[in-house]
């Protein structure tokens, strides 16, 4: 994208009075590692991370995620859940 466009993108996002939340320093880089490491996106990592610091079951439906992240003991595909 050009300039222009990226601005004019950027403008267009403040104007939908979205809320943007930060996440912890410590968990962006935790989620950036599984990112890397597991080849998924930050997106998802961020989920894995943060139910990972709060002990929490991360289940998920996609199957190809699941594979590359299934041998965390928090993990569950929810397939296999009864």
């Amino acid at each position: 994208m050009k300039r222009e466009e990226v601005e004019e993108v950027i403008e267009n996002l403040s104007e939908l009075g979205l809320e943007v939340v930060m996440t912890a320093p410590m968990l962006t880089k935790k989620a950036l590692r599984f990112a890397y490491d597991r080849h998924i996106t930050v997106y998802d990592a961020l989920y894995l991370a943060l139910a990972q610091d709060l002990e929490f079951e991360f289940i998920t439906a996609d199957g190809k995620l699941y594979e590359k992240v299934n041998n965390f003991w928090f993990v569950k595909y929810l397939k296999n859940i009864s």
